[in-house]
């Protein structure tokens, strides 16, 4: 039983934790890589964050329309069912939350305070984009076991 809960923690916690190490790596090490936020950069961040959150839409509304077995049995246990759902909300969120900080980004690139505080928005850019990108991937692999025929 133990075991268990410390890999709903680890479950719940991991997008978090990569983002987070990603954030410091760029922190620690970002000088080495000399990365600035271009318009093309901060454009296809937010290109690809609404197809995400759109693949996310559209892929919330068929888990809540499928009946596989695996669903009907998740659905019949309000704790994981709420994690499900749960799952893809923070995702939506955190998809959303970077597809505003971008175009923020691309609405003040021309102002002086922006070239100061480089590195500050660029570790911050970081730790919503590997949060985004983490937290869809374990949406989508939650959707994925939950479709998989029950052979």
């Amino acid at each position: 039983m133990e075991n268990i809960k410390w890999r709903q923690l680890f479950e719940r916690a991991y997008p978090y934790l990569w983002a987070a190490a990603a954030a410091y790596g760029m922190y620690r090490y970002g000088h080495l890589l000399n990365l600035t936020l271009t318009d093309s950069l901060v454009s296809t961040t937010t290109t690809v964050t609404s197809i995400l959150m759109g693949f996310l839409g559209t892929s919330y509304g068929i888990l809540l329309s499928a009946t596989s077995k695996r669903i009907e049995w998740a659905k019949g246990r309000q704790p994981i069912w709420a994690g499900i759902l749960q799952f893809f909300n923070e995702s939506f969120v955190a998809n959303f939350v970077l597809c505003i900080y971008s175009i923020a980004l691309a609405m003040l690139a021309t102002h002086p305070l922006i070239d100061r505080l480089q590195p500050a928005i660029t570790v911050c850019w970081v730790f919503l984009i590997v949060l985004a990108v983490v937290s869809f991937f374990r949406a989508m692999r939650v959707l994925f076991g939950l479709l998989r025929t029950d052979a």
